[in-house]
């Protein structure tokens, strides 16, 4: 399991990367910050969680089932509209932020039918002295830094999808 320290997740989460695939979005991220110290270049990372199109939105939400296991990827996900709109006031607001930053880019619920508490308490209660409480299916990723940086939150919820 991903060593989670503590929930919701945001930008400042240790990288504790275990598998090549997410060594590589790490990599690529030193990269960046590497050419941003080295030559002042502008880099902003954007860090989505699954980004799911208009179309397919209901059809994952038709899918859902209640969890069997904890889900390392905290069942997150992201509108595509969403994620656009994050990347144009980034560029947008470039001259006002610092020349590096990375933002977690997640909507304001989860894929889970189930409470986002209740999930913590049933499969990994050794996260609740970590968590600061999520309500309902809250997201188990925090946009605060996006929100407070440039502006920007998620306005859609997979709980709009739900029959």
């Amino acid at each position: 399991m991903y060593p989670t320290k503590y929930l919701p997740l945001d930008e400042k989460h240790p990288s504790d990367t275990e598998v090549s695939y997410g060594y590589s979005k790490f990599a690529g991220e030193e990269l960046l910050n590497t050419f941003t110290r080295s030559f002042g270049i502008r880099t902003y990372i954007t860090r989505p969680a699954w980004i799911l199109n208009a179309e397919m939105r209901p059809q994952v939400a038709k899918s859902l089932k209640p969890a069997t296991q904890w889900q390392n990827a905290l069942w997150g996900w992201v509108p595509s509209e969403d994620m656009g709109e994050l990347h144009r006031l980034l560029m947008e607001k470039a001259d006002d932020l610092p020349l590096h930053d990375i933002f977690v880019a997640n909507a304001h619920d989860t894929r889970a039918v189930e409470p986002s508490m209740e999930l913590i308490e049933k499969f990994r209660p050794d996260l609740l002295e970590v968590t600061t409480p999520i309500e309902g299916r809250g997201a188990f990723m925090s946009t605060q830094h996006a929100y407070e940086s440039v502006g920007w939150e998620p306005h859609y919820l997979m709980s709009d999808y739900f029959e």
